[in-house]
């Protein structure tokens, strides 16, 4: 069911704190994808595994789920199939000429997916599109225009296919964020646009102000309807650029933080937050003015869960 923009920010405008999901990439690795893998191929080759974490996230009441597309542009495709992690799937091959294909139809499946397990539910779908360009372009291995075809592309399928919003995620380049923007910005959905941060060199001059970093973003993203912090690892530092940004900026505010510090114990990757702290945490984000919270890396359904019931 397609909520509407409307709806959506009227939603918001209730003073309600929504909850959106929680983490899909983690969520596939526990499943069998391997590191490193094509997770966005697998809306085509193994779409119950998918369809069945997204249910997980939505037999919860979330208000927001994100579509498995989060690599699905031609460039992070095409990447995967110069590593051999990419599969000839549903009659379209790896071919350079038949990426577009394979992006399209990956990318049509996944809000189909979403959808589907949406059902009746409240719940709207946001287009996700995340960081695709790495040190491409640094190296001059791709182009400004590259980028902007590459995130048109995907935002036109993903608009085509019937998602209620566009989701502009974790990429810590703001040069290339800025450049997805701008591929989306007309066409005519909502954007939502979150940053991940760390203090490092991740949103520009290393010698800037991290707090000033974080008050850059309504002005980088201008018409953005929804602005937002996802990622970052230390849910600290998510917790306070929370606080920043809410400061600067009369718009929805999203906090979607990892569950905690990654560590790789007997070979795994293991999130040092447990459901109950997240829960605590997510009380924080909303006094510090979120109006949007879930999870990211790490985080599964019980995260979600705990962080329901602390908001509600």
């Amino acid at each position: 069911m397609n909520f509407g923009t409307v709806n959506l920010m009227e939603q918001l405008a209730k003073g309600e704190v929504l909850l959106a999901e929680g983490a899909m990439g983690t969520e596939l690795q526990k499943k069998g994808l391997e590191q490193g893998d094509c997770g966005e191929e697998w809306n085509v080759t193994r779409p119950e595994i998918v369809l069945d974490i997204h249910r997980s996230y939505v037999d919860l009441g979330v208000n927001l789920i994100y579509t498995n597309t989060f690599g699905a542009t031609e460039i992070r495709l095409q990447e995967h199939r110069q590593k051999g992690r990419l599969e000839a799937i549903r009659g379209y091959g790896v071919d350079p000429d038949e990426i577009r294909e394979t992006s399209r139809l990956i990318n049509s499946q996944a809000v189909l997916l979403a959808k589907k397990a949406i059902g009746d539910s409240p719940c709207f779908v946001g287009g996700d599109l995340g960081p695709t360009a790495g040190d491409k372009l640094i190296m001059g291995l791709c182009t400004e225009k590259d980028i902007l075809e590459t995130y048109r592309e995907q935002g036109r399928d993903l608009k085509e296919a019937g998602v209620d919003l566009l989701v502009i995620e974790t990429i810590f380049d703001p040069q290339e964020s800025k450049l997805a923007y701008k591929a989306v910005e007309n066409l005519g959905l909502p954007i939502l646009v979150s940053a991940a941060i760390t203090r490092r060199n991740n949103l520009g001059d290393p010698a800037t102000d991290f707090g000033v970093l974080v008050e850059q973003i309504p002005e980088l993203y201008p018409d953005a309807t929804i602005l937002g912090i996802n990622c970052g690892q230390d849910i600290d530092l998510t917790l306070e650029a929370i606080q920043r940004l809410s400061k600067c900026t009369d718009r929805p505010v999203l906090a979607k933080p990892n569950a905690g510090v990654p560590k790789v114990v007997d070979g795994q990757v293991v999130y040092s937050l447990n459901p109950n702290e997240i829960g605590e945490y997510a009380i924080r984000f909303v006094e510090a003015g979120a109006t949007i919270v879930g999870g990211c890396c790490g985080t599964t359904p019980e995260h979600i869960a705990a962080i329901r019931a602390s908001i509600r």
